[in-house]
């Protein structure tokens, strides 16, 4: 009897210490404050249809009790269950209230340079995938919003890697990465607090995004940008978080952190938005207002309840966080928080603290030379991280002195033009044993038109299938920069253009050559459209090669249909004209 007591007074005592050596509580925000709470939700959370736990409904159970008003579901795409091999690609689920929690269905994509959140996309016309800026393209095109996700990742395969694109938004954090650059003292510490304050615990994890703001800030100076926290969530760790590794095949999973405790360690809020109850309408507005930056980021995990006011005002015209103001002379901008007593504010102007006070208000007057790029973060004692994270991140106000003129681009003329020679022996078509095609040259009014039919067979998601027109370019192509052409398809559709050449391989002397290609994807549908495409555009196949086309060795050109865009059983066809080579001279206006 004395033995077993002793062993629970030992237990009793180590379970004692684990949990006042957890971490500290998050501190509660006093509701007296007169700035309003914003709606606030996650957005970046996966579910049983890639690589999350958890179903729709237990994704909204789970935000009720963080308090959350929305989730933003981004499971990995094509939106499939993996039951069918992800060979569908269905519309996304209509928003849908779960209590009092909005769900929105949106998905993340994968690129040849990274993931991409994409918000308000309608059913897919096709595959979406490729290099970045395709993507992207598209996304655009459909009338989403495209987020750079887990940018500054430890994990190269998911990290961002192409900063010219078009963005409209980066994470700044993200809850998968912020535990790859720990130490195992440091995880240690995060599971051993875990059982007793799970959120206060997961916000350890935490650091100030230094590489992501400092990315952040370089677009800010050029763009429009969103910055947003993600929460990407999976409610487990497994072997293997892929898109192509659901739980119920990941041996060793564990059903840690939660959707509960990651939805409780940060959040964001948008404050100018109430809703009204109906799905439909509500979920227009959430993914409008973080389409327009008028957001902010909260560390839950620090201090709940918080709130921030961030507003411009010069003259008659008065904006908040996520908008452009126009001035003629100065501006008066204001931060205002409801947060705890020590908090400090830090004003920052393009990328540099313009002014930093302790308290909870800050007020900055401009003077004449008013325009730049104006974002607060609101700061905490004994914040973790190394440096701190700050509790509260901004989106900027765009203070601009007056419409800035629209530089005009250069001017574009064609000093020489080669056309095709349209004759259908030219032509081949090249494929793998699990695709056809055939060509066919039809009249029209104008002259003809090389007809390409297709058809891709084959099983899964990874088929090696690919079919491509080929044709021997010219000799002289090196007289030319850019290959012109009117393309159509009876469906929407990507075409990979291609460039192929046999190089001279230096490294073994005993081969003659070795082949190497250049590509660019272009879009086509049932309307005819010129494309002019430049070769210095077209990027390498492989990293290996120089980043521009090879003329002196190019041998072939091919349009190509392969399973990226194109799914596996799909058949169409693609019609060409008036194709040429050009010599394209450029002028400033």
């Amino acid at each position: 009897m004395g033995r077993n007591l002793l062993l629970l007074v030992c237990l009793g005592t180590f379970v004692a210490g684990l949990y006042f050596g957890a971490p500290l509580p998050a501190s509660i925000v006093s509701s007296e404050s007169s700035i309003s709470r914003p709606i606030r939700g996650a957005i970046h959370v996966h579910t049983r249809r890639s690589d999350g736990t958890g179903t729709m409904e237990t994704v909204a159970e789970a935000a009720s009790a963080a308090g959350l008003q929305f989730v933003i579901v981004t499971d990995h795409g094509p939106r499939v269950s993996f039951g069918n091999g992800f060979e569908g690609i269905g519309p996304p689920d209509p928003p849908t209230y779960y209590g009092e929690v909005l769900v929105i269905d949106a998905v993340e994509i994968t690129t040849e340079h990274g993931h991409l959140v994409a918000l308000g996309l309608p059913k897919f016309p096709y595959r979406l995938g490729g290099e970045a800026r395709d993507v992207v393209e598209d996304i655009n095109r459909l009338g989403g919003f495209s987020i750079a996700a887990h940018p500054v990742s430890k994990r190269p395969s998911t990290e961002w890697k192409d900063w010219n694109v078009p963005l409209d938004g980066i994470e700044l954090l993200n809850g998968d990465s912020a535990w790859r650059d720990e130490s195992i003292v440091g995880l240690t510490r995060v599971l051993l607090g875990y059982p007793f304050r799970s959120p206060e615990a997961l916000t350890l994890l935490l650091d100030r995004p230094e590489e992501a703001l400092r990315l952040w800030d370089t677009l800010l100076s050029e763009r429009k940008v969103v910055g947003i926290a993600s929460a990407d969530a999976h409610a487990r760790i497994g072997t293997s978080l892929s898109a192509n590794n659901h739980p119920d095949r990941d041996r060793y999973s564990v059903p840690l952190p939660s959707y509960e405790a990651i939805f409780k360690t940060f959040s964001i809020g948008l404050p100018k938005l109430s809703l009204i109850g109906e799905a439909e309408h509500d979920a227009i507005a959430v993914v409008e207002e973080v389409r327009a930056g008028r957001l902010y980021t909260l560390i839950d995990g620090i201090a709940r309840s918080g709130a921030l006011s961030f507003s411009a005002t010069s003259g008659d015209q008065s904006v908040i966080g996520g908008e452009e103001l126009i001035v003629n002379g100065s501006a008066t901008i204001i931060a205002s928080v409801a947060g705890p007593l020590d908090t400090q504010i830090s004003l920052v102007k393009n990328g540099q603290i313009l002014m930093r006070v302790p308290g909870q208000t800050l007020e900055y007057q401009t003077g004449e030379e008013a325009s730049g790029v104006y974002r607060v973060e609101i700061d905490v004692p004994l914040a973790p991280g190394s440096p701190p994270v700050p509790w509260i991140i901004s989106n900027p106000i765009y203070v601009k002195k007056g419409r800035p003129s629209v530089k005009e681009p250069p001017f574009e003329r064609v000093s020489a033009s080669l056309p095709f020679e349209l004759k259908e022996e030219n032509w081949s078509i090249e494929s793998s044993g699990l695709a056809e095609g055939a060509l066919d040259l039809t009249p029209t009014i104008e002259g003809f038109q090389l007809l390409f039919r297709y058809a891709l067979s084959g099983e899964g998601k990874e088929s090696s299938a690919y079919v491509a027109a080929a044709v021997p370019v010219v000799k002289n192509i090196t007289d030319y920069d850019a290959l012109t052409f009117s393309i159509r398809s009876d469906k929407p559709a990507r075409v990979s253009v291609q460039l192929r050449a046999l190089l001279p391989d230096l490294s073994e002397p005993d081969l003659n050559a070795k082949e190497g290609r250049w590509r660019r994807s272009v879009y086509a549908d049932t309307t005819p459209r010129t494309i002019s495409l430049r070769f210095d555009d077209m990027k390498p196949v492989l990293e290996t090669l120089d980043p521009y086309p090879s003329l002196n060795h190019t041998e072939t050109l091919l349009f190509v249909i392969d399973t990226v865009n194109t799914l596996v059983g799909s058949s169409g066809s693609i019609g060409l004209e008036n194709l040429r080579y050009e010599k394209i001279d450029s002028e400033e206006p």
